[in-house]
């Protein structure tokens, strides 16, 4: 192969690769949009301090961050991969009426 070959070359993200990028910016943007509606129903509806009710969501948001850790080193280290996937949503479908 020659240096005229190499350089023309072009890098291409697979499909996969930029949804998943997407996807992660999309969440975030979405968990952006959750923390502050949050602080403002907890403020107007609760009746919460604004001080209070940023606590709460930093708290919330730290917890939803390392959440996803705490259940990697669950099912690595305990569960199988069906169980994971039987256990994890359940927390939501409890709370879905």
């Amino acid at each position: 192969m020659t240096a005229e070959e190499g350089s023309s070359a072009k890098v291409k993200l697979s499909l996969p690769c930029v949804l998943v990028i997407v996807m992660a910016g999309l969440e975030r943007f979405a968990n952006k949009g959750v923390g502050s509606n949050l602080v403002t129903y907890l403020t107007d509806v609760v009746g919460m301090s604004t001080a209070a009710a940023a606590k709460s969501v930093i708290t919330w948001n730290g917890v939803s961050f390392m959440l996803p850790l705490a259940s990697a080193i669950l099912t690595d280290s305990y569960w199988d991969r069906y169980s994971t996937i039987a256990i994890c949503p359940s927390p939501h479908y409890s709370t879905c009426s």
